[in-house]
């Protein structure tokens, strides 16, 4: 082993934030290439093969067979599915000299549907479960926490065919426990959540989540029933009302000369003291939105804030009319006309994710947390990315606004011409949204 390849690092790597980035970097397992791209060094090699043979040992268990697909895949069966534009900017795209397009793929359910289709002729073909151990693409806007969010990463991916829905059931259920028996070997702590299948598709998505500080995801828990599901899949029924007994009194104004105003007109950049709840701290307003209105307020000394419009809690995840979940994005138009734009708000909730604060008062929707304005923060970009990606591939002025207001649910019909109000006044300034987001 004196010939071993490691060359650790005293301090910490100035651009990692995850723990597990700077100790991987540090103890000489990876080294950084490229944003969201690592070379791994023996160490490092050694620890991914150790992992893939526990992966490919429980997945014979189950009687998977294991193929290896291309990561550089033709146009067509991602634009017969609609994923060719679903997946916006985050989708490597790229030509070969004859100006064929290719894309490097961030997933391969189309290749395996084909892959089946072409060798499988008859029902005696099945059931069968395939997978891949494959490197996989997406253009992150921001990659951060090293291997955890990366522009290239490696997955496991099976796929079963099964002949009805009784031969699916024993195929998940097949797959669920040879990634607990995974887990479990691998020593990880794990919960299995219930979760939104997203872009996937499907009519059931459970999740492995890690119960760590440093994850992006947030899981609720019910340690008496044990149920626990993924905060973008809860679905938390509305309770029955409440009778109030006795006679209400009439309301009525009571005279409290002298007291204090709560928040006082301020502009953006204003530092003051407020009262809340008849006692004295310290806000801070700051930010511009999908409107030009739209501010932080930030409590420091109650380690609050107050997004206003910002963050809407509830805004994610809602279900289409039609009943189908809607990809990751919000439900708020952004008002170019009131001075607006995807870029502003996106640069003022990063600078309201770097404060320090736990609580979340949303302009409107229930009390939230600061890894709800993280995933937010997130689906607002990854709907702003599907939708420049869609410009730049040329989809037409109606394509976008139907997409507006089929996934998003920005409405096109029933608008006012004066004054334009609510969901409605993004269709008359279209055009400015296709410029911010040709740039």
């Amino acid at each position: 082993m004196s010939t071993l390849l490691v060359r650790t690092l005293r301090d910490d790597p100035a651009d990692a934030e995850a723990a597990s980035h700077r100790l991987l970097v540090r103890a000489g397992y990876i080294r950084r290439v490229a944003p969201g791209g690592f070379a791994y060094l023996p160490l490092g090699q050694m620890v991914v093969r150790n992992v893939e043979q526990v992966v490919r040992e429980e997945m014979a268990a189950i009687g998977a067979q294991e193929v290896h697909l291309p990561a550089l895949v033709p146009r067509q069966p991602y634009e017969a599915t609609g994923r060719w534009h679903d997946y916006g900017d985050s989708l490597f795209r790229l030509q070969d000299r004859r100006g064929a397009d290719f894309l490097l793929a961030p997933t391969h359910e189309e290749l395996f549907t084909l892959l089946v289709r072409d060798l499988c002729s008859s029902y005696r073909d099945l059931p069968l479960i395939l997978y891949q151990i494959q490197a996989k693409y997406r253009d992150e806007a921001r990659p951060r926490g090293g291997l955890l969010r990366g522009r290239e990463f490696a997955m496991k991916d099976s796929y079963s065919f099964d002949l009805d829905g009784e031969g699916l059931d024993r195929s998940y259920a097949l797959h669920r426990q040879a990634y607990q028996r995974i887990f479990d070997r691998l020593g990880l702590p794990y919960v299995i959540v219930a979760a939104q299948a997203g872009a996937m598709g499907g009519s059931r998505s459970e999740e492995f989540l890690a119960p760590l500080a440093g994850g992006e995801d947030t899981f609720a828990r019910c340690p008496a029933c044990g149920l626990a599901a993924n905060t973008e899949a809860l679905d938390v029924p509305v309770p029955a009302a409440a009778e109030v007994g006795g006679a209400v009194p009439e309301a009525h104004v009571e005279d409290t000369p002298g007291t204090p105003i709560g928040l006082p007109r301020v502009t953006f950049t204003d530092e003051m003291s407020v009262f809340l709840g008849g006692r004295e701290t310290r806000a801070k307003y700051f930010g511009r939105g999908h409107t030009s209105g739209d501010a932080v307020i930030y409590f420091p000394d109650l380690k609050t804030i107050h997004t206003g419009d910002l963050f809407l809690g509830g805004q994610f995840g809602r279900a289409r009319a039609d009943g189908r979940p809607r990809p990751p994005g919000v439900n708020i138009y952004v008002d170019y006309a009131q001075g607006g734009s995807f870029l502003d708000w996106t640069k003022t909730l990063d600078s309201a994710l770097a404060l320090d604060f736990d609580t979340v008062i949303p302009g409107h929707g229930p009390v939230s947390t600061k890894a709800d304005v993280q995933k937010f923060r997130a689906d607002l970009e990854t709907m702003r990315n599907r939708l420049a990606g869609m410009i730049k591939q040329g989809v037409s002025k109606p394509e976008l606004l139907k997409t507006l207001e089929d996934d998003y649910g920005w409405r096109s019909t029933g608008c006012p011409p004066s004054p334009p109000t609510g969901g409605c006044l993004q269709f008359q300034q279209i055009d400015s949204l296709i410029a911010e987001l040709k740039q």
